[in-house]
């Protein structure tokens, strides 16, 4: 077969600035290629859809504190579990301890891990759940991987619409916010015997140079008794509450889907 590109619409004649068409011909057998002029649909890709499938980590250590780019490269850096330092000089302290806590260990006496660094590296998350409920989204250093799953809600929080995020670099001081909707109908109640499942798949690669994987499964019963909130009060984790909803806010205001910040702020009060 002979491929032609050419960077002239086969249409209207227009040059693009780059080849947007391809032809296929056969010179022994025409009946074998299409012989016509079809255009090239590249992939687009964002920063954090590239870091993700590349899953790469970046560190951003510099001692100038202006025309670095670093406001341009932030996002990057937080979706990938980065880290972000700026300091006047490299001499200075906050430099420095940054470094030593980027590079801590683990004490030698831990068994199996000791001596290694603090971290893993090509992190990927999966969240399974039982039918009554389906994942919203996730909000922290993760970017989507994209995969659909009979458990991802239409309603999407954050990094939503799949089940499954690239964290890039993680360490034991990384925590991602994961949001789930009741899906099941108002009108068929769960019986009292009911219980959900939540499962968290963790992948890494160990500073070892080994992957790991790492599966935990939570558990809990389902309350369906109106009359009787007893059992929701005193399970209901205020503090997490208040972090997972300031995640919420804080994303809506960077991403402005709110428009403006008065109107997170009018959000926050009316879901509180």
């Amino acid at each position: 077969h002979i491929l032609v590109y050419t960077r002239i619409n086969p249409e209207t004649g227009e040059i693009a600035p780059n080849f947007r068409w391809m032809k296929s011909s056969c010179p022994w057998d025409p009946s074998l290629s299409p012989n016509r002029w079809e255009e090239i649909n590249r992939a687009m890709y964002t920063n954090n859809m590239l870091l993700a499938t590349a899953e790469t980590v970046p560190r951003l250590i510099s001692g100038i504190p202006d025309k670095v780019g670093m406001m341009e490269m932030k996002v990057c850096v937080e979706k990938t579990g980065g880290l972000m330092v700026l300091a006047d000089t490299f001499s200075q302290s906050v430099f420095k301890e940054s470094l030593l806590r980027v590079l801590k260990k683990l004490p030698a006496e831990v068994p199996k891990d000791g001596g290694h660094l603090q971290m893993g590296f090509a992190a990927s998350l999966e969240v399974l759940t039982s039918r009554e409920f389906k994942v919203a989204g996730a909000i922290g250093p993760c970017s989507s991987l994209r995969k659909m799953a009979p458990n991802v809600a239409e309603t999407a929080i954050g990094e939503g619409g799949t089940n499954a995020w690239s964290m890039g670099g993680i360490d034991p001081a990384v925590t991602v916010a994961v949001y789930f909707e009741v899906t099941n109908a108002a009108n068929n109640p769960l019986p009292p015997s009911k219980r959900r499942f939540i499962q968290f798949i963790t992948q890494y690669q160990h500073a070892s140079g080994r992957f790991r994987l790492r599966a935990t499964t939570y558990s809990g019963a389902w309350h369906n008794d109106a009359a009787d909130m007893g059992p929701v009060s005193r399970s209901f984790d205020q503090e997490a509450a208040c972090v997972l909803m300031t995640r919420i806010a804080v994303q809506r205001t960077e991403s402005d889907e709110e428009g403006t910040v008065h109107d997170v702020l009018r959000w926050v009060d009316r879901s509180l």
